[in-house]
């Protein structure tokens, strides 16, 4: 669902405004399209969608620290 709010940054700040206040439903797949998600509020003239890009990105960071760590030191084959 998140996909098919692209075109609605409306749809996409309820959505995800959402998802943020449910921590237990998270999972890697949910986080990687909530950051593109967050990318594109953050270019949104809208402070409120800056803000809640933001909160977005730092909860998807914290959360999935060690998991982007461990990705980044991996040696690539």
């Amino acid at each position: 669902s998140l996909r098919k709010s692209y075109r609605d940054r409306g749809v996409m700040y309820d959505i995800l405004s959402s998802i943020l206040a449910m921590p237990d439903i998270w999972t890697l797949e949910l986080a990687v399209e909530a950051t593109q998600v967050a990318s594109l509020l953050a270019q949104s003239t809208e402070e409120h969608h800056q803000k809640l890009s933001t909160v977005a990105l730092k909860h998807i960071l914290t959360a999935y620290r060690q998991t982007i760590e461990n990705s980044l030191n991996t040696p690539v084959s």
